[in-house]
């Protein structure tokens, strides 16, 4: 009687796109092998679906109660895991997968806890090569485990890392992601050209400097030769890009004035 339930959420859980040939197959294989009861071929069935489709639903449910009713516990509460995260909240069953989680957890003998907490905390995580949520995450699993824990977030750079959890321990893992610097180039003309000192957020970089790699963004750039009145600009520099900036100094009209200093502070 279970098993036949397994069935037929499978089959209910199908969604209505036009599958890729190979994937609809295996998907009918598992289906079978379900069917006639043969658990363990069927779990390396949906195993391949989520190889040619890592976030298929039908695969990541099919695999929670599989693990289940093999009484894999700690499996069950993954893939559970994974299913909340790609597919509960939009099919609206997210109380009762968490349900589900909650008493899968609950058959696991002597369990570790393994808490995954990232900053920033949009960031993705993966484990095992599956999508388990962003910022943080928390799993109950038999001890011995291990898991490849990727984390990725856009204008950070990704972590990887192996973590294994024993019986009884509480893991709590805290990964902080580093800023990816982005870069883009200055390119200065001047006029006059020669004997023009360069300053750039108030510090000096040399005299009759033409090309420039600043981090991205807002720049305060300043001029200064003897004879010529102070000339400062706001630029505002592009990743992976080049900004031209070109200047007409005038000859002296007002008394010397620093490029040491900030426009809101002079």
């Amino acid at each position: 009687m279970r098993r036949a339930f397994v069935i037929a959420l499978i089959v209910l859980s199908l969604p209505s796109l036009a599958w890729a040939q190979d994937v609809d197959s295996l998907i009918r294989k598992g289906e079978r092998q379900v069917g006639h009861g043969n658990l363990e071929a069927a779990h390396k069935t949906f195993i391949k679906v989520l190889k040619e489709e890592p976030d298929n639903s039908t695969a990541i449910s099919a695999l929670a109660q599989i693990a289940s009713f093999l009484k894999n516990h700690h499996e069950s509460v993954f893939w559970y895991t994974v299913y909340l995260y790609v597919e509960a909240s939009y099919s609206g069953e997210t109380e009762d997968i968490k349900e589900l989680i909650e008493k899968e957890a609950g058959q696991i003998s002597n369990p570790g806890e393994l808490t995954v907490n990232v900053t920033p905390s949009y960031a993705e995580l993966r484990m095992n090569g599956s999508r388990v949520g962003k910022g943080s995450v928390t799993l109950k699993t038999i001890g011995g485990s291990e898991f490849m824990v990727e984390v990725e977030a856009e204008d950070f750079h990704s972590d990887k890392r192996k973590i294994t959890v024993q019986s009884t321990e509480t893991k709590v893992v805290n990964i902080n992601l580093k800023k990816i610097i982005y870069k883009g180039m200055l390119e200065i003309k001047t006029l006059p050209k020669k004997g023009v000192d360069v300053y750039v957020d108030t510090k000096k970089l040399g005299k009759d400097v033409r090309k420039v790699k600043l981090t991205e963004g807002k720049h305060l750039v300043c001029f200064k030769k003897k004879g010529y009145d102070r000339w400062w600009r706001y630029v505002t520099v592009q990743r992976d890009s080049s900004t031209f900036l070109e200047s007409n100094m005038r000859e002296q009209t007002r008394p010397d004035e620093p490029c040491t200093v900030t426009p809101d502070e002079y």
